[in-house]
């Protein structure tokens, strides 16, 4: 597998561990003392340290979904040597729990990577910026039938 298709399948991991709300895989997409700035430059931006405080942070905050959807839209990957850094746009589906209410926001991510020969490649740093967000109403998931 080339690097850059590795890095892209750490970055797919990170948002499938969101998602599925799985926190040790979440905790493996980052080095032990990994750090994360999440939210930069809203009052509500939060300064992590070390994976298992980042992946008990993310499900924390996106608890109050009763699901997510994060699709990565289009991504830039610079490798050199054993460090990688990325910029990468999504967009989040958040169905608010308890409300007739989805958030669809779209966030940019800029991440220092580093490859080790045990783990592959994880997340050193990571920036989360959110760019943009709307509201729409939910309804419940229905398939149309003929009658």
């Amino acid at each position: 597998m080339t690097e850059i298709n590795s890095i892209r399948e750490l970055l797919e991991q990170y948002f499938h561990a969101i998602d599925s709300r799985d926190e040790q895989l979440l905790t493996s997409c980052f080095t032990a003392d990994a750090t994360a700035l999440y939210h930069k430059g809203f009052v509500t931006q939060v300064s992590l340290v070390s994976s298992e405080g980042i992946a008990r942070f993310l499900l924390k905050r996106t608890s109050v979904y009763s699901a997510t959807t994060h699709l990565i839209g289009n991504t830039r990957i610079q490798v050199k040597d054993n460090t990688a850094c990325t910029a990468m746009f999504s967009v989040a589906n958040c169905v608010v729990a308890n409300e007739p209410k989805i958030l669809v926001r779209g966030i940019r991510y800029e991440d220092n990577l580093v490859r080790s020969d045990e783990a592959g490649w994880l997340i050193k740093d990571r920036v989360h910026i959110p760019q943009w967000q709307y509201e729409v109403a939910s309804v419940l998931p229905a398939i149309p039938t003929r009658e």
